[in-house]
């Protein structure tokens, strides 16, 4: 036990003498920071992981932050722009995450479960779904006819908003994210659309955000307790590791 870390678990080796390496790793309990959770790691073909994963709690915003600083500026498609090894996680429906963290401040997802993989380059497949506020999440990461493609959908706009930690102020709404990945080009950007419908607006700088990113329609000019009114938000965008792109 170390400080801000309780872990207890057992480990398996493989391997001839003097070229061992670990074959699997079982958490009985992993607290680290705001982390409680317990799961098993073993090692594939590839030399890669499999990660099943479960608990109370899973806080990724030092993972997130630690990955973002240790991408490298081209991204081209070797050995030496990975960033982690190739992994397959898996979340069972059976054992959902209590809550897991994405930024510091925002509230959590709720009752995840899913799986995905990543090769090493890059995210492949992921299917996952949760709660956040008072509705659904789903996200989809899926590659057909070579393309790689992404869904994100959920029930409360407003809160799925939060996940990331923009401004308080946005309430109810429907939020759905479609986009492609462009694999072809160095950072391998996220083209597509964001659309919001109902979405209420509860505080003045999250209507400055909209007004500034966003195409309106259908404003309801209601300056009551309850906000302002959108029937519906669309924001085009183009997504990289370190920049967003606002299309008109």
């Amino acid at each position: 036990e170390a400080i801000g870390l309780d872990a207890a678990g057992s480990l398996a080796m493989r391997g001839a003498a003097g070229a061992r390496e670990i074959d699997t790793l079982e958490f009985a309990t992993l607290k680290i920071g705001e982390t409680d959770a317990h799961g098993r790691l073993a090692r594939l073909e590839n030399g890669g992981w499999s990660i099943d994963v479960a608990g109370e709690r899973v806080d990724l915003v030092p993972l997130l932050r630690g990955a973002q600083a240790a991408a490298p500026q081209s991204q081209s498609n070797s050995a030496e722009a990975r960033v982690l090894p190739p992994l397959r996680i898996t979340i069972s429906p059976d054992a959902p995450l209590g809550e897991v963290l994405l930024a510091k401040g925002a509230q959590p997802i709720k009752r995840l479960a899913g799986t995905a993989t990543y090769d090493g380059l890059r995210w492949d497949n992921a299917l996952f779904d949760g709660r956040v506020g008072a509705g659904g999440i789903f996200f989809e990461i899926a590659e057909s006819e070579g393309r790689r493609r992404l869904i994100l959908e959920a029930a409360d706009a407003g809160a799925a908003i939060g996940l990331i930690g923009l401004t308080d102020g946005y309430a109810d709404g429907v939020l759905k994210v479609v986009g492609e990945f462009e694999d072809g080009e160095k950072d391998r950007p996220l083209v597509g659309r964001a659309a919001i419908a109902k979405l209420r607006v509860t505080a003045a700088p999250a209507l400055a955000q909209i007004l500034t990113l966003a195409s309106l329609t259908g404003i309801q000019n209601t300056l009551s307790g309850r906000g302002i009114a959108f029937d519906s938000v669309v924001v085009p965008f183009r997504l990289t590791d370190d920049w967003v792109d606002i299309k008109e």
